[in-house]
């Protein structure tokens, strides 16, 4: 449901005012609108519910083992510790990975031109 109300507001959105108009022929900086619409929604909304479901359980696990951690030993110390640790972690791996969100725009672009300039071959080809 969430995703076909965000696909229906995009369409609205699109197709309003003129704007397919001007998203193809006067400001060229969105290529392939249709196909953005089409494909990066389904995958968009994909990547909302994984990430979603990734968060709430690296969150029950953090209070799950806080918690045990922390009856265990009978005080916040290690708690903590671990705490710092998975932030420590967690920094560490952003500021040495490569930015993979730029990465997969560009490919993402990429696939986008060479399927638009397959489809106006196929249209515009002529029999031998």
């Amino acid at each position: 449901e969430w995703r076909s109300s965000l696909t229906g507001g995009l369409h609205n959105k699109y197709f309003g005012g003129m704007n397919y108009y001007k998203c193809s022929h006067v400001d060229k900086s969105v290529a392939n609108p249709e196909q953005r619409i089409c494909e990066d929604v389904p995958k968009y909304c994909s990547g909302m519910a994984q990430c979603t479901g990734e968060v709430i359980c690296s969150l029950v696990d953090v209070l799950f083992y806080s918690q045990r951690l922390s009856s265990y030993t009978r005080t916040h110390r290690y708690t903590m510790a671990m705490v710092m640790y998975i932030f420590g972690a967690g920094t560490l791996t952003k500021v040495v990975s490569p930015n993979f969100a730029k990465m997969y725009k560009k490919k993402q672009s990429l696939e986008g031109s060479y399927r638009m300039a397959q489809s106006r071959l196929r249209s515009n080809s002529e029999s031998m």
